[in-house]
Formats: C-alpha cells, sequence, structure tokens
C-alpha cells in the first residue's frame, strides 16, 4: 500500500534561499524545475507550503517591539536586521498569499508544476492564526475570547 509522504517547506525561507542562489528575487511561480523534480526523485508525493498566507504591519511590528523576542533573534542571527523580519506566518492578515511570494496567481502556476509532477499541494487553515491586522478582529469581534 502507498501512503502519502509530505514535504513541509517554511516557505518565506526557502525562497529567499532560492532567490539568492539565483542572484534576483523569485515567485513561486518561478521555482526551478529541479526542485520539484527533487521532490518526486525522493518519493514525496505532497509538498505543503508553510507561512504561504499575507501577515501585516502591525503584527510585524509588534513582533519587533518585543524585547524577548528581539533577544531570541539577536542570539540566533546576530546578523539579522530589521528588514528581514517579515512577519510570523502565524500572524495572518488574510487568506491570500503574500505579494513577495507572488501572490494567488503565481500560487497557482506552482501548484500546476506540482500536478504536472504527480506531486499535490497543501496549505493549511488554522483559525487560531489570526494576526493584529486581520479584519476580523474590528469587523467580527464577537469570533474572538475577550479578556
Amino acid at each position: 500500500m502507498n501512503y502519502p509522504l509530505l514535504y513541509e517547506i517554511n516557505t518565506r525561507c526557502w525562497l529567499r534561499e532560492l532567490s539568492a542562489i539565483a542572484g534576483r528575487a523569485l515567485t513561486l511561480a518561478e521555482i526551478p524545475d529541479s526542485e520539484i523534480e527533487g521532490w518526486r526523485a525522493r518519493g514525496f508525493t505532497h509538498v505543503w507550503l508553510m507561512g504561504v498566507w499575507r501577515s501585516g504591519p502591525q503584527s510585524r511590528a509588534a513582533a519587533l517591539r518585543d524585547a524577548k523576542t528581539n533577544r531570541s533573534f539577536a542570539a540566533t542571527l546576530p546578523d539579522l536586521r530589521d528588514d528581514d523580519v517579515t512577519g510570523s506566518p502565524y500572524a495572518i492578515s488574510a487568506y491570500a498569499v503574500a505579494d513577495e511570494l507572488g501572490g494567488d496567481a503565481a500560487l497557482e502556476i506552482f501548484r500546476q508544476r506540482l500536478n504536472a509532477a504527480g506531486l499535490a499541494l497543501v496549505l493549511d487553515y488554522v483559525a487560531n492564526h489570526t494576526g493584529l491586522d486581520h479584519p476580523w478582529l474590528t469587523n467580527q469581534p464577537e469570533l474572538f475570547v475577550q479578556s
């Protein structure tokens, strides 16, 4: 019996690495064929892109203001700059693909390329990953526990 084999990717970090190799900013639509072929050759059946959804400036600013977070950043990556912090993939402002990844259109192209190689795409929706910028906080506050 064949079981699914899932490959999880921290999308923004992975795309940043591929962009550095390419010498230019890549979107999901421009992923090298070798990446997709590599997954297929290793027997993966599904690719899970973690962190594709938009995060907003309020959540990013809150992370940059948090002293504990900044100490953790500095200890892990001493050369980290504020520009390197894009926002948490767990602080979603909209369930639309982040513009810096190429938006929804780039994701559709990536999905089609995966499917052509016999791979499936996995994306997640986690209700408690709502960021400070998400419109539900002001438009539908009854969805949240108030304290």
